[in-house]
């Protein structure tokens, strides 16, 4: 597993988020992180309707094998 973080805005303002993936593509890796994004949307900023949000880099962890 490689870790990643996806920085992303919502309502404005701008968060990081930290996640483990094993995929070798970028499309697999982007839905991923969405999934991520809306758990954490959900579950830690309390949104529970859908809200826009946008992805702004999808970036590997340096020191990740």
């Amino acid at each position: 597993m490689k870790q990643f973080v996806v920085t992303f805005r919502v309502n404005g303002e701008i968060h990081s988020l930290e996640f483990m993936d094993n995929i070798n593509s970028n499309k697999p890796r982007e839905i991923n992180a969405k999934i991520w994004i809306n758990d954490y949307v959900q579950n830690q900023l309390g949104i529970k309707t859908g809200v826009p949000y946008q992805i702004i880099s999808i970036e590997q962890v340096n020191g990740n094998e």
